[in-house]
């Protein structure tokens, strides 16, 4: 007899934990998100008016938060947290321009 299907709604982080746990016990999964990808509010955005890149939700993948450490060590990618401490040390600095 196969498992039964868990259906989980929404495919942010803690959706995908759910569904990395149902996994991890033997179980089906389907998961549904709205959005045309993964990672509810963390993802990036080009802003127009700064011209850049802008990571937006890092803040919820801190050293710190061992959730989030254990849900990396579960995906087989701890080692992202090194790569996003590093890239935390710099203060980003934006381009401000003052009107004459």
């Amino acid at each position: 007899m196969s498992p039964p299907v868990t259906h989980v709604v929404g495919a942010g982080l803690a959706g995908l934990a759910a569904a990395l746990r149902v996994k991890e016990a033997g179980g089906e999964i389907v998961v549904h998100e709205a959005s045309g990808q993964a990672g509810g509010r963390c993802r990036s955005y080009h802003d127009s008016v700064l011209g850049t890149t802008i990571d937006n939700g890092n803040h919820l993948v801190l050293s710190g938060n061992h959730a989030t450490l254990a849900y990396l060590r579960g995906l087989g990618a701890e080692h992202l947290n090194t790569l996003i401490a590093a890239n935390n040390r710099h203060a980003w600095q934006p381009r401000v321009q003052r009107a004459a």
